[in-house]
């Protein structure tokens, strides 16, 4: 009745990458029912750059309820990460049947048995469904989240360009890269990029990151591979060269009306500055001049985490919806 089959990148027919598209652009209608559908094309130019990188594992499945496509379960680890992301979607007639329970013990397994010890699963709090779903199956909830977005043609713009004006101040230079960072300053970033690992993780047991200048390197690649876009924004130190923020923003090409922004965050020793407000800046004035398409920013950020919380507030983003990340410790 529920049949599991493997789906890789390379070897995927175009009948599989037409499940695989319906079964996400179905969850992004129901989860953003505002947004438009993602396109296929697009969607399977970025998706093949992604799930085929030139480090770090991905691991699919596709599930079939009496022959139709009924979900997926992807888990995703790249080198810079502790955990494996594992991301499962089960369409809504086939729910209740049984086709999330054998995609989770599926899964659970080929982690398992690849010698790693930690899952991290991320739930949209839509529904109650996935939180008793994760509960019943052994998962601890690790750290509530708000999903917050800002629309972009409701941005105080002469607020922003006070923000970036600060990150000028005597002594200091800031800027945006789009795609790529500079070789001679590609160590210093990474550095700073760290610094994402003092913000609040709740209850999660594992969630240190360990970027590398290689692993961003690599992301850099599969984002422009399957022709998205990725914005670095920072703030340095002119005289001891430090880079002081950072912050990334992506733009995938089968939904150009939406920038997810991801890490932003300040070295501690330069904290208290306003230089998280300059990076987060930085990227939104960037798309209103550059990228007409975009209209949304959206981000997600942990009811712990108040400073960025705060800033988000003054920046105009709202409250529309609730994330919460999971954690299982095989």
């Amino acid at each position: 009745m529920i049949l599991l089959k493997q789906f890789t990148a390379k070897m995927a027919t175009k009948d599989e990458w037409r499940d695989y598209h319906m079964v996400v652009n179905t969850y992004v209608l129901e989860t953003e029912p505002t947004d438009e559908p993602l396109g296929f094309k697009e969607y399977v130019i970025s998706k093949k750059a992604w799930l085929d990188p030139d480090d770090g594992i991905n691991i699919v499945f596709l599930a079939y309820f009496k022959g139709d496509i009924a979900g997926f379960v992807s888990a995703n680890k790249h080198e810079d990460l502790p955990a494996f992301f594992v991301n499962m979607i089960v369409l809504p007639k086939y729910r209740q049947n049984g086709v999330g329970t054998e995609l989770f013990k599926r899964i659970k397994g080929e982690i398992t048995d690849l010698g790693f010890k930690n899952i991290t699963f991320f739930c949209k709090n839509l529904k109650e469904d996935g939180d008793k779903f994760l509960k019943k199956n052994g998962v601890k909830k690790g750290l509530t989240q708000k999903g917050n977005q800002l629309i972009l043609k409701n941005i105080n713009e002469a607020l922003l360009e006070r923000w970036v004006e600060n990150g000028k101040k005597s002594g200091y230079e800031s800027g945006v890269w789009v795609n790529a960072i500079p070789q001679e300053y590609m160590e210093g970033f990474t550095a700073a990029y760290n610094s994402i690992n003092d913000a609040p993780h709740g209850d999660l047991e594992d969630m240190q990151m360990n970027m590398t200048p290689e692993a961003l390197l690599s992301i850099i690649r599969m984002v422009t591979n399957g022709g998205n876009e990725i914005l670095f924004s920072w703030v340095r130190n002119i005289e001891n060269g430090d880079f002081v923020a950072t912050s990334d923003l992506f733009i995938l090409n089968s939904q150009p009306s939406i920038a997810s922004q991801a890490n932003t965050s300040t070295v501690p020793k330069y904290r208290g500055n306003g230089f998280a407000k300059t990076v987060k800046a930085l990227t939104a004035l960037y798309l209103i001049k550059n990228r007409p398409q975009a209209r949304f920013i959206r981000t997600s950020n942990a009811t712990v985490n108040e400073g960025m919380l705060a800033i988000n507030k003054k920046m105009g983003f709202e409250q529309h919806q609730v994330h919460t990340i999971w954690e299982l410790m095989l």
